[in-house]
């Protein structure tokens, strides 16, 4: 999803790097893992899934209007 990848590369790197040293690399590794993809559920399932349709609904007419000018002002 698209929140593990916004989550991954700054903050799996940054935890995976300080954990480590403390609890090796294959265990850092399962935690950071299980904690992205965790908070990449919750960020998907409880932000992501909400303001999907509402955003459409709010936006779609406006790309639409858009779109069709732009179909207008094009010369034939």
């Amino acid at each position: 999803t698209y929140p593990l990848y916004l989550l991954h590369q700054k903050i799996g790197t940054l935890w995976l790097n300080a954990l480590s040293p403390e609890v090796g690399r294959w265990v850092a590794l399962a935690i950071v893992l299980t904690a992205l993809l965790s908070a990449s559920f919750v960020i998907s399932f409880f932000i992501e899934k909400p303001i999907r349709k509402p955003l459409i609904s709010l936006l779609l007419p406006r790309l639409n209007m858009m779109a069709s000018k732009l179909r207008l002002d094009r010369p034939a």
